[in-house]
């Protein structure tokens, strides 16, 4: 097996170990823990697509789904230092199918596709399950604070402006302005969605494919609201990524905000807040002392 993928194209030589060590096997790596069922989901989706479009046959396309149900049960993240041929995830898993169905069959997956392409969708999709898990947090976040409002109606504190007590509010009127803030910041980290979830599929290696291939298709099977237009766009953008980024940059702003009042009404000298003891630390030489650490780390 390992003869047919000796010289692959222009490249005669094999990779540099220095190169394999610090840069591909730990990309490898940590592509094949993150990434495993991504691939296999996009595998199946571009599988599908080129069946129904007639580029392979039915036949064939069953054979890789079932080779590829096989596949996913293995999840062991291979040696790719002792093994530098395995190279990264995508061909290690393309060698497992070829291994399982044959160069014929299995070597028919590709079709009409990119490791860019691919690369590129597996991003988008990976990108597109923190942005939800994210979006749990907020909320989650925004409904507690809901919840401490609406029962601190009556809790009468002094405002501060200046470091100086200034006017009486209440500690609902206080979150209620905390949460005004998150409300715009999930609104602008929300707007990102639309960046994000776009299907780079079909784009290939930048100049898109002669095959005839059903792009709304494998856009709908994999859960996009579309594709990216442009094939060049496909494979070159990450700008989704650096708009999420960036609105989270200000979402932090607000959380310190928010965690910097907390720590100090935290303090002896405020006490309006008490900080859990499953939240806090004890000083190493001061027992008396309750550090509200959790709150020094968001701040």
């Amino acid at each position: 097996m390992e003869d047919k993928y000796k010289n692959r194209g222009r490249i005669s030589k094999g990779i540099a170990p220095e190169i394999v060590k610090y840069i591909s096997a730990p990309i490898a790596e940590a592509d094949f823990r993150h990434s495993f069922d991504t691939y296999l989901t996009i595998n199946r989706a571009h599988v599908l697509m080129l069946a129904k479009q007639g580029i392979i046959s039915r036949d064939t396309a069953k054979k890789i789904l079932l080779a590829t149900r096989e596949i996913a049960k293995d999840r062991t993240v291979p040696d790719f230092i002792a093994n530098p041929r395995l190279e990264d995830l995508y061909t290690t898993l393309e060698r497992n199918l070829i291994r399982i169905t044959g160069l014929e069959v299995g070597g028919q997956q590709h079709t009409a596709r990119s490791r860019n392409d691919l690369g590129a969708c597996a991003l988008r999709m990976d990108a597109r399950k923190s942005f939800l898990r994210i979006c749990r947090f907020y909320n989650k976040l925004r409904r507690t604070m809901l919840d401490y409002a609406r029962g601190s109606f009556d809790a009468v504190f002094s405002g501060y402006t200046h470091m100086q007590p200034s006017e009486p509010i209440t500690f609902a009127h206080y979150l209620s302005g905390v949460l005004s803030g998150i409300e715009r910041d999930y609104e602008r980290y929300a707007h990102s969605w639309k960046s994000i979830n776009i299907n780079p599929l079909g784009g290939c290696s930048m100049g898109s494919t002669s095959f005839p291939i059903d792009r709304l298709y494998t856009s709908e099977l994999l859960g996009f609201d579309g594709p990216v237009q442009n094939s060049l766009d496909c494979t070159a953008s990450r700008d989704y990524a650096l708009e999420a980024v960036s609105t989270l940059a200000e979402g932090a702003d607000t959380l310190s905000r928010l965690a910097f009042d907390l720590y100090v009404w935290a303090t002896p000298e405020y006490g309006y807040v008490e900080v859990d003891d499953s939240c806090a630390v004890c000083s190493s030489i001061m027992p008396q002392k309750k550090n509200a650490f959790t709150l020094e780390h968001i701040k």
